[in-house]
């Protein structure tokens, strides 16, 4: 929630660009009781070729009127990384606990939310 809450308090657009179906994101985002924060939320299953492809992701900028290089993808999959970096996006990478994936191709690696609030927090600052 804190990261939502700095995205609102400086005016930074969130979305959800994610593979997975469309209906299970937004029943996850209500459960969770946050749908009402993001802009703009997106499934792969909209498009043709899903990630590594960056199409979702050239489309969800294009959708907020952001370019690449300001805006910060979060990403736990590797076909994730690839997508956001084709599009331009910076990742930083949400290690993934459950299985090993490889996400060192990530400009920058988060291990829980505090740590990537304070990776925005400093992408911001510049």
């Amino acid at each position: 929630m804190e990261i939502i809450e700095f995205a609102k308090q400086n005016q930074i657009k969130l979305a959800v660009a994610s593979s997975s179906r469309l209906e299970h994101i937004q029943n996850i985002l209500t459960e969770c009781g946050i749908i009402q924060h993001f802009d703009f939320i997106v499934s792969g299953e909209q498009f043709k070729r899903s990630k590594p492809d960056p199409t979702i992701y050239n489309y969800t900028l294009e959708k907020l009127g952001v370019q690449a290089k300001s805006a910060v993808a979060i990403e736990d999959s590797f076909f994730g990384i690839q997508a956001a970096q084709a599009a331009g996006i910076p990742v930083i990478a949400y290690e993934e606990k459950r299985m090993h994936i490889d996400q060192s191709r990530a400009e920058y690696c988060g291990k829980n939310m505090l740590e990537i609030l304070a990776i925005i927090k400093q992408l911001h600052a510049h």
